[in-house]
């Protein structure tokens, strides 16, 4: 045991982070980084495509045909959003007309349900009525930034 100077160090691994390595025993660890040293120098970039911009002006916009005409669904888009605002608005009105205590009896199940969609129905009413419109409106911003 005494008469081994320096221990073995596992040559798989490097040995300045063993147990027992020596500088002065062990040869210094050779670097293997491809980083560092490349061996092969890498193929030069193949040239770039012809511009795109080129390309993307030549291209008809998507939502209006080449004859002029008005895309339908952008005017469908429009038209449901005023429906809902203004659906939305005759539900608040027809509450607000509501007479509470003028009623007698036991309501039916249609009329709760006609109350129940009187309260429930203008908030969700109004926010995708207004959602729509500012879809438009995105849309129309984002189509002319293109032109």
């Amino acid at each position: 045991m005494a008469d081994n100077s320096a221990p073995e160090v596992d040559p798989r691994f490097d040995p300045v982070f063993q147990r027992g390595y020596d500088p002065a025993v062990h040869p210094a660890p050779v670097r293997r980084s491809v980083l560092r040293t490349p061996a092969v120098k890498p193929a030069p970039l193949p040239e770039p495509p012809a511009p795109v911009a080129e390309v993307i002006a030549d291209a008809a916009p998507e939502d209006e045909p080449q004859d002029g005409r008005r895309n339908p669904w952008l005017l469908a888009l429009v038209l449901v959003s005023v429906a809902f605002l203004l659906a939305a608005g005759g539900l608040v009105w027809a509450f607000s007309q509501r007479n509470i205590y003028s009623f007698s009896g036991t309501p039916g199940a249609p009329e709760l349900m006609v109350q129940q969609l009187t309260y429930m129905l203008p908030p969700a009413l109004l926010v995708a009525g207004v959602l729509g419109l500012v879809l438009r409106v995105a849309l129309g911003a984002i189509r002319a930034g293109r032109g």
